[in-house]
């Protein structure tokens, strides 16, 4: 833009008109303002028509497959929600594709993302500080066996409680902990060079300006390919300001993936799988065989309890999920405390009372629920007026673009301004990771080697079950395999997809020469069948999805619930 003033006052000089440059100069930076104030009324508008469309979460997969009904294509799963897929040889990488996502009005497509198990920083507040989630360690009544075999059956008793939600049969709870992984957006402060902004062991984007990038994901557009990597994204741009009424202030949109682990304990009986009909009926399958499938999301009882008790309204103060994201911690990570006090109304958590009141929320960490004193009583309000799935946190980073508002009261004499400037980020959940002891037990006592060690596969080594071809030791990346064969009934090759990345069972050196059979030991959908207990979940996916947000779809969802339960509705039915 200001180019466009250069070109025109340069224009003047060398046609001799330099009597009304300043004129001109005036003129034309009203229209450069007038233009760049449009653009941004555009986007204000294209994000509110977005958010009345549907409720922050994913909209929908990258298309690889078809058929002769509209359902056989892919929506927001196909045959796998989320794109999700196996990469447990390495340490702590659960596998999911591309997605394209809305947070808060904001659509965006992602790179595949294959993100790591790590949380904020529990004690830095520098801008995307990280560190790594521990995984549990071993029962002491695993580690008091003497042989790996008694280990091994110990071991798997604690599975069959924790597959039971049986405390009493052995007490579980601390040795398999809960992750929940989110998707965080944010405005940045616009640089030319892009900063990776969350870890992978195996994608990237694949760009080293953010103008780079927007050209990569327009010519794929234009021409129909993708990356093959799948290492490019769509990550708008927007002009947040004019400063001066010339300079436009652009923001960069940016996104990242990132756990936290639960503070609290959470049975299994608190999900249940979703009916996505459309999902279900290309393979024929009944609900019951839908809670072991790659396609299907769950739900986490809101009442914060088993769904025994079925479905049924909640009220606005419960929401377990709030419960749990309200741990969560926006870009100021776990030291963050911030308190919002705009219109003069300090806001409060959504559990306040009159009589207990309790401290200014902290809105440095994630929440959608929050309470404003009005008179004599504490009115509950929603972060987002018809976005019912959004979180949202407050920072102080001075990376994140910010958002200027002169707030007035009174007239005349009585006026009274205040300026505000906020900075805000937003996420959604993404699904619950269980942490258990397999994930670190090492009874073998195998050798975990450098990242860049190429010991383990020189001379043709492959993981092959003979002393020539067994891999000489483990890697966090790429060849984490530490779980004895025999702890499993099954074989992975029971649950497998194109994209998994993980051998069944290779050889591995133990630190003496031994060849050790050994399955990975990183992150899975399912575990492979155990004697005695059979096979169980460890990702339950609970994405938000956005065309939930939407009015047919609602309708929609009624009408599927009257027909597939007839008799539990049939109340409902205007002739029976």
């Amino acid at each position: 833009m200001m180019l466009m003033v250069v070109f025109a006052l340069t224009l003047s000089l060398v046609t001799g008109q330099t009597a009304d440059w300043q004129t001109r100069y005036n003129e034309l930076n009203k229209k450069v303002d007038a233009l760049a104030t449009q653009i941004m009324l555009q986007q204000q508008f294209l994000e509110e028509k977005t958010r009345t469309e549907g409720s922050s979460g994913i909209k929908q997969l990258r298309h690889f497959r078809e058929g002769t009904r509209p359902y056989h294509s892919n929506t927001h799963s196909g045959s796998s929600i989320l794109s999700m897929h196996n990469h447990a040889n390495l340490d702590r990488t659960p596998g999911m594709g591309e997605f394209i996502a809305v947070l808060n009005g904001l659509e965006f497509r992602t790179r595949h993302n294959d993100y790591k198990v790590v949380m904020p920083h529990t004690k830095s507040m520098n801008y995307h500080s990280t560190e790594s989630i521990p995984f549990p360690d071993l029962p002491p009544q695993v580690v008091a066996k003497k042989t790996i075999d008694d280990q091994i059956k110990e071991l798997r008793e604690f599975y069959k409680a924790w597959a039971q939600s049986n405390s009493t049969h052995r007490d579980y709870r601390n040795y398999f902990r809960p992750a929940l992984c989110y998707l965080e957006g944010a405005w940045n402060v616009n640089s030319k060079t892009i900063n990776e902004p969350f870890a992978s062991d195996r994608h990237f984007i694949d760009a080293t300006t953010w103008f780079e990038l927007f050209e990569k994901a327009r010519f794929t557009a234009y021409t129909g390919r993708k990356d093959v990597a799948e290492n490019y994204a769509f990550l708008p741009t927007a002009i947040l300001e004019m400063r001066n009424g010339t300079l436009p202030v652009f923001a960069q949109w940016s996104y990242r993936i990132l756990c936290h682990p639960v503070k609290r304990h959470i049975p299994l009986s608190f999900f249940r799988p979703v009916d996505d009909v459309h999902l279900r009926i290309p393979y024929k399958h009944r609900t019951d065989q839908m809670p072991s499938q790659r396609y299907t999301r769950f739900q986490l009882d809101p009442r914060g309890n088993s769904w025994k008790n079925g479905d049924g309204f909640t009220t606005r103060e419960t929401g377990f999920l709030d419960e749990i994201m309200a741990e969560i911690p926006g870009k100021n990570n776990y030291p963050g405390k911030i308190t919002d006090e705009m219109f003069g109304y300090p806001v409060y958590s959504r559990t306040a009372t009159p009589k207990n009141p309790g401290e200014p929320l902290n809105t440095a960490y994630y929440h959608r629920w929050y309470k404003i004193k009005a008179g004599n009583n504490y009115h509950l309000k929603l972060r987002s007026g018809s976005d019912t799935t959004v979180f949202m946190a407050q920072t102080t980073s001075p990376k994140v673009a910010p958002m200027r508002m002169s707030h007035c009261t009174g007239s005349g004499k009585y006026k009274k301004c205040k300026d505000y400037v906020q900075r805000w980020t937003y996420a959604v959940p993404l699904e619950i990771i269980w942490l258990h002891p397999l994930m670190k037990w090492n009874p073998y006592n195998l050798a975990i080697k450098s990242f860049r060690d190429n010991s383990i596969f020189s001379g043709g080594r492959n993981g092959g079950l003979t002393a020539a071809k067994a891999y000489n030791g483990t890697r966090l990346n790429g060849y984490y395999y530490l779980t004895p064969e025999s702890f499993f009934a099954g074989s992975d090759s029971d649950d497998k997809d194109p994209a998994d990345t993980a051998k069944d069972v290779v050889g591995v050196l133990d630190q003496k020469g031994n060849v050790r059979r050994v399955k990975a030991s990183g992150v899975r959908i399912t575990l492979p069948n155990i004697e005695g207990v059979g096979s169980l979940r460890q990702r339950y996916p609970i994405p938000p999805i956005f065309a939930e947000g939407n009015s047919a779809f609602k309708e929609v969802a009624a009408l599927r619930d009257i027909v597939m339960e007839r008799s539990k509705y049939s109340r409902i039915f205007i002739e029976r």
